[in-house]
């Protein structure tokens, strides 16, 4: 992200947010991750209206009102109408958690589509992608936080390198762990229909999939993954002792 300015920065630091919030146990985080997209999706168009249109005298009665800014950027873009049908939509279940009870939440569904419009005007208003600019959400934790990290190279059976990729990484397929695989330098060579098969039958109990689609550990798979850890720890203390 060195290349990109601050404000669009800005804008993915609130995407990256609300993937921190919504990782959590927060009871009401889809609530809490509503409202920051669509403060994400009006700054995108702050932005795109001043920054990339350059309308630098727009008057600020007009950066208060959202209409006005919808109005301005489906002006100069050709955006389905169906888009824009989406935007009211949200920006009305935005509006009802300001005015109704604090108890009052949405479904992990509706979270999903919402985050996918925000990116999706990110991405066609700015001309890049969200996906390959946002960091992990494991890594943005600070490094007290961070799970411990097992030394991939010691590892010699395939399913426990599988597991701790998946629980380090976050993956949607096979592809995306064996990436994650080469970017912490892992020297084997597993085959991303071996991986599938690991994750879709042969120890299918070890994994499941998110609302997002990302391949989770289950309670065995954590289980699993806890045993891996506490082996490398035992060793590294017996390296230390000598």
């Amino acid at each position: 992200m060195a290349n990109i300015s601050p404000w669009l920065r800005g804008l993915l630091d609130g995407i990256s947010a609300v993937n921190l919030i919504r990782s959590s146990t927060i009871a009401h985080k889809n609530r809490i991750a509503i409202i920051i997209l669509d403060s994400t999706l009006e700054i995108a168009f702050k932005n795109y209206i001043e920054n990339v249109l350059n309308m630098k005298n727009t008057t600020k009665s007009k950066w208060l009102s959202r209409e006005e800014l919808n109005k301005i950027v489906k002006k100069k873009t050709d955006f389905d109408p169906e888009v824009w049908k989406q935007v009211d939509y949200f920006y009305e279940i935005r509006n009802s958690f300001y005015h109704e009870a604090s108890e009052k939440t949405v479904i992990d569904d509706t979270v999903n589509n919402f985050q996918e419009l925000v990116e999706f005007f990110i991405d066609n208003l700015f001309n890049i992608q969200c996906s390959q600019e946002l960091p992990l959400t494991q890594s943005l934790l600070p490094s007290d936080l961070q799970p411990q990290k097992v030394p991939i190279n010691r590892i010699s059976e395939i399913i426990n390198v599988i597991v701790v990729a998946v629980a380090e990484s976050e993956s949607k397929d096979a592809v995306e762990i064996n990436e994650y695989l080469k970017k912490k330098g892992f020297r084997g060579n597993i085959a991303n229909g071996v991986i599938s098969k690991y994750l879709n039958h042969h120890y299918s109990h070890f994994f499941y999939k998110d609302s997002d689609g990302i391949w989770r550990l289950s309670d065995e798979g954590k289980e699993r993954h806890k045993e891996i850890k506490n082996a490398y720890d035992v060793e590294d203390k017996k390296e230390d002792q000598k």
